[in-house]
């Protein structure tokens, strides 16, 4: 899924991955082709906005 959202922003945006087994790896990728809905962009931004640094 964060694969998919920074994919998805109008900015250019390089996620970073880790993966310590090729099974992780495997996961992490497949994310790749996943496109998330508009609802689920607007709810994520709206998050954020309440809460932009959340450590």
């Amino acid at each position: 899924m964060a694969i998919a959202f920074t994919r998805q922003r109008p900015f250019a945006c390089i996620p970073i991955i880790g993966a310590t087994t090729t099974a992780q790896l495997d996961h992490l990728l497949a994310g790749i082709d996943l496109v998330l809905p508009p609802d689920a962009l607007r709810r994520i931004d709206q998050l954020h906005r309440a809460h932009p640094l959340p450590y």
